[in-house]
């Protein structure tokens, strides 16, 4: 059996929650009009569960699925415990005015912890402190240092609101780097009736009205979900997704 490169719509890989279920036809279908005929198969691995064109998450791990559609190709598919991107990518909130101690990773003797804020405008350090300036969306970059080395660095989202608003309700994940080809489940953390989604940037990426990302192209875009609670209130929450290109094999 030959596996060939097909469309550019197929992803080079999805990124999947326990109990999650992808329907690889409305990934296409995202790009294209009409109904788009997918099968699948799993080659490899036991973290996800093959059904026709849906691939279910089962457990933490990666595998290999083959999936047929003008052609064949192998895609990666990792999945993740639903607690992995609340911990990796909890953003930081606070209003304007307000003071919220820095982040302090754990470090080696010898090791320094310096940051970056981007943009400078939204926040500024003040001693330990991080403090919110305008409201606005940002990054607080951490590095931790080895004299002029840089021996790790990992982004933090940062929120910041006009006065003290309730966060309970957010996307999960809030911040994520993505490559192009990659496709990403995304979820709410409570569940809304008459839930919408949007990209404020399609030429970034698309999703479908499940939540579903496709990255498209290299850049950044805003995700927004829409609806309702238990009692009737509309929520809103947002999510920043970077794009970068995809590393050609040479």
């Amino acid at each position: 059996m030959t596996w060939i490169m097909v469309t550019l719509s197929m992803p080079r890989r999805i990124l999947l929650q326990v109990n999650d279920t992808v329907r690889m036809s409305a990934v296409l279908e995202g790009h294209r009009k009409g109904s788009v005929q997918v099968t699948c198969e799993l080659v490899k691995g036991r973290s996800v569960k093959v059904e026709g064109d849906r691939i279910v998450g089962i457990k933490k791990g990666r595998s290999l699925v083959g999936c047929r559609y003008k052609g064949k190709r192998h895609l990666l598919v990792v999945v993740v415990d639903k607690t992995s991107f609340k911990k990796r990518h909890h953003p930081l909130y606070l209003y304007v005015g307000q003071k919220v101690p820095l982040p302090k990773p754990d470090h080696k003797e010898g090791e320094m912890i310096k940051y970056l804020i981007r943009p400078r405008w939204v926040a500024r350090i003040v001693g330990d402190s991080l403090e919110g300036l305008s409201e606005g969306r940002g990054i607080l970059q951490v590095h931790i240092v080895n004299g002029n080395e840089v021996v790790r660095e990992f982004p933090i989202p940062i929120i910041v609101v006009s006065e003290v608003i309730d966060t309970s309700f957010r996307i999960i994940p809030t911040f994520l780097r993505l490559k192009v080809g990659d496709v990403l489940q995304l979820r709410t953390s409570l569940e809304l009736r008459k839930t919408s989604w949007y990209v404020l940037d399609t030429s970034v990426g698309r999703i479908t009205p499940e939540g579903l990302f496709m990255a498209l192209h290299p850049g950044k875009t805003v995700v927004v979900v829409q609806g309702e609670d238990r009692q009737g209130r509309t929520l809103t929450a947002k999510a920043l997704i970077v794009v970068r290109p995809e590393k050609r094999r040479p």
